[in-house]
C-alpha cells in the first residue's frame, strides 16, 4: 500500500524498464499500472489492469475491473476509452456501464460515438448474454435523465425516441429467448428444480422492462409514432397489449385503442371507462367550447364513445353469426343508456343500422326526449 500511494503521488521514480521489471516480479502489478499512469503512460497502465482483468497477472485483491472503470470514467483519450472499456464491458457490462454514464468527465462523450461502441455489445456468441442487450438502453436512460436536468439541449426528444426504441429492441429480444425457454423447459416453475436459472432471469426482466416502458410513456415525450410503427412491426406488438393501448392512447389514437380493447383484450368494461375518462378530461380541459357548435361538431367526430358504437353496431372482426352480432348489439344497446347525455345524439343516429328495432332503442330515445324537454 505504500508503495502504492508513493508511485501514484508525484515522484522522482522513472518507469525505466529496469524498475518496471522489478515491480513486476514482486508482484506489484496495480502499483506498477499506477506508476505509469502518474508519468501519463496512461495506455500502458490501462494495460496492466486489463492483464489483470484477464487473469494474466494474478495480484491478490486487485482484478483491474474497478481500476479501469474508475480510470476511464474521467479519461478524455476516446481512443484508450473505446479500447480498454471493451474487456470490462464484455465480461461485467452492468458495472462497465458506469465508464460512460459518470458525470466526472470534464467534456462530455460524443453520444453517437458511445452508441456505435456499445453497439457491437448486443449479444455476445450465441447470443444468449441478455446482460449485453441492457448496454444502450442505461446508456440512453442516462442521456434522457441528463437531457431532462439540462432543458437548453435540443436533442432530448430524440434521445426519448431512441431509448423508446431500444426498449422495445430489448422486449423483443427478450421474448424471443424467453419463446425458445419455453419451448425447452416448459414456462418457468419457481418450485420447480429443474427449472434453469436463465427462465427466471428472462421473465424478471421481462417485468422489469415493462413496468420502465410503461413508466416511460406515461412522463416522457417522444415520436410515438415511429415508436408505435416500430412497435407493431415486432412480436411484442402482439404481446404486450396494455402497452400497446398506452402508446394508441398517448396519440390520440382512439380508434386503435378501442380496437385493442374489444377484440384483442375482450374487456368491454376497460373501453367503456377509457371513452369515459377522455370525454371527462376534454370537458374539464374546454368544456367552455361546448356552446360553440362547430367545436362540438369537430370534437364529436373523433369521440371515443362514438369510435366505440361503431364498433359494436359494425364489428369486423367477430365472424357473421346472429348470435355475435345480437351480443355486440346489446352492449352497445346498454353503453347507449348509461352515456346518453356523454354521446353526441344527433352522430349516434345517423349510424344506427336498420336491424335495429324502435323498442330495443325505447329506452335510450326516451332518455334523449327527457334531456332534451
Amino acid at each position: 500500500e505504500k508503495l502504492e500511494n508513493l508511485v501514484a503521488s508525484e515522484n522522482s521514480i522513472e518507469p525505466t524498464s529496469y524498475v518496471i521489471e522489478q515491480m513486476r516480479n514482486c508482484g506489484a502489478y496495480h502499483a506498477t499500472a499506477l506508476l505509469y499512469v502518474s508519468h501519463s503512460m496512461y495506455r500502458q497502465g490501462l494495460q496492466v489492469w486489463s492483464e489483470l482483468g484477464a487473469g494474466e497477472i494474478k495480484e491478490e485483491g486487485r482484478d483491474g475491473v474497478e481500476e479501469t472503470i474508475s480510470f476511464l470514467s474521467k479519461h478524455d483519450n476516446f481512443q484508450h476509452i473505446w479500447l480498454f472499456s471493451s474487456w470490462v464491458l464484455r465480461n461485467y457490462p452492468d458495472r462497465g456501464i458506469q465508464i460512460f454514464t459518470c458525470d466526472k468527465r470534464v467534456a462530455p462523450l460524443p453520444a453517437h460515438r458511445v452508441l456505435e461502441h456499445l453497439d457491437s455489445f448486443q449479444s455476445d456468441e450465441n447470443g444468449e448474454n441478455i446482460k449485453f442487450g441492457f448496454l444502450k438502453l442505461k446508456y440512453l436512460e442516462y442521456l434522457v435523465s441528463r437531457n431532462k436536468e439540462s432543458a437548453s439541449d435540443t436533442s432530448g426528444e430524440e434521445y426519448e425516441t431512441l431509448l423508446a426504441k431500444e426498449i422495445i429492441r430489448v422486449l423483443d429480444s427478450l421474448y424471443e429467448q424467453n419463446e425458445k425457454l419455453h419451448h425447452l423447459f416448459g414456462p418457468f416453475d419457481e418450485k420447480n428444480e429443474a427449472s434453469p436459472s436463465s427462465t427466471s432471469q428472462v421473465a424478471k426482466r421481462i417485468l422489469e422492462v415493462r413496468t420502465k416502458f410503461k413508466d416511460f410513456i406515461n412522463q416522457y415525450s417522444f415520436d410515438t409514432a415511429e415508436v408505435i410503427d416500430l412497435f407493431n412491426q415486432n412480436f411484442i406488438g402482439s404481446a404486450l397489449l396494455e402497452e400497446k393501448l398506452m402508446l394508441y392512447a398517448k396519440v390520440g389514437a382512439h380508434l386503435e385503442a378501442l380496437n385493442v380493447l374489444v377484440y384483442q383484450m375482450k374487456d368491454h368494461r376497460a373501453a367503456e371507462m377509457y371513452c369515459y375518462r377522455h370525454y371527462k378530461r376534454e370537458k374539464t380541459r374546454k368544456g367552455h367550447l361546448n356552446t360553440h357548435q362547430e367545436e362540438k361538431s369537430k370534437d364529436a367526430s373523433n369521440s371515443p364513445f362514438l369510435h366505440l358504437i361503431r364498433i359494436y353496431l359494425y364489428p369486423d372482426n367477430v365472424g357473421e353469426t346472429d348470435q355475435q352480432q345480437d351480443q355486440f348489439h346489446q352492449i352497445c344497446i346498454s353503453l347507449l343508456e348509461r352515456h346518453s347525455d356523454h354521446i353526441d345524439a344527433e352522430n349516434v343516429l345517423d349510424m344506427l343500422p336498420s336491424t335495429l328495432s324502435v323498442s330495443q332503442l325505447q329506452v335510450y330515445l326516451s332518455l334523449l326526449f327527457s334531456s332534451h324537454a
